[in-house]
């Protein structure tokens, strides 16, 4: 029981309940709590709301015995977090063996999570088991020679948020034709 909600029934929401989404939630002097979905721009309220303290354009004081989240304002939330988005690097290549392809780029930057996002490029040769390229830490990175395809995507991270990857791009490496023997 919430305070002062003698005899109601508080239920959560069902998206709350299903584990499915992220949410903060804050009791405020014991007789509402709030939450507020992760993504959302609309807060959640059950409890006990004064005068319209709940923002709903109302005047009254009322108990409110399931989670309200269709009449409260749109509200901006300070430190709202977004989740990390990994952006998207340059596009694919073709190249001969023993040459060297063009620099990856970022198409799009890494954004949201919490905190300074830090990179980790990856590289592969079957693009299903991709491997950290240790010193590949930049928005960035130049392959090098190649004689093989090799698949390569860029992770973001933050301190707090795991790791997210990018667009896989392909570099395909043609091998160099034999030179036609003479007769």
């Amino acid at each position: 029981m919430l305070g002062g909600l003698s005899g109601a029934t508080v239920t959560s929401d069902p998206f709350l309940a299903s584990g499915t989404e992220i949410a903060k939630l804050v009791e405020f002097g014991g007789h509402t709590l709030v939450y507020v979905k992760e993504g959302s721009s609309k807060f959640c309220y059950v409890g006990h709301k004064v005068n319209g303290s709940m923002g709903d354009n109302t005047n009254t004081d009322a108990d409110v015995a399931t989670f309200d989240c269709t009449s409260t304002p749109t509200v901006d939330i300070c430190g709202a977090v977004t989740s990390l988005d990994a952006g998207s690097i340059g596009s694919d290549q073709i190249i001969c063996a023993g040459a060297t392809a063009v620099a990856l780029s970022s198409s799009t930057a890494a954004s949201g999570g919490t905190g300074s996002i830090s990179y980790q490029w990856q590289s592969s040769t079957d693009n299903v088991t991709f491997t950290d390229i240790g010193s590949a830490i930049s928005t960035g990175y130049t392959p090098g020679l190649l004689t093989q395809t090799n698949y390569y995507r860029r992770g973001a991270k933050t301190s707090t948020d795991a790791i997210v990857f990018s667009n896989v791009v392909t570099i395909t490496v043609n091998a160099i034709p034999s030179a036609p023997s003479g007769s």
